[in-house]
């Protein structure tokens, strides 16, 4: 996944019914040695211009990742 696909995909995503909050998208997290089911929740934009997301686990903690970590489950 790329920048641009992770903010289409946080722009279809839209808010939740009640206007309070973006609607979780799941995701795949794939890092070095590790694979792991989560939802995006959030993003954000470090000071040095790079886009990261925010994706919260089964166990409701919440991890950062980049882009190139991300797929969308088939």
């Amino acid at each position: 996944m790329t920048d641009q696909d992770l903010f289409d995909l946080l722009d279809m995503a839209g808010e939740r019914d009640d206007g309070s909050a973006l609607k979780p998208v799941p995701v795949i997290v794939t890092g070095g040695d590790y694979t792991y089911r989560g939802w995006i929740v959030g993003a954000a934009v470090k000071r040095s211009g790079a886009i990261r997301s925010v994706v919260e686990d089964d166990n409701g903690r919440l991890f950062i990742h980049n882009a190139k970590q991300l797929t969308v489950p088939a």
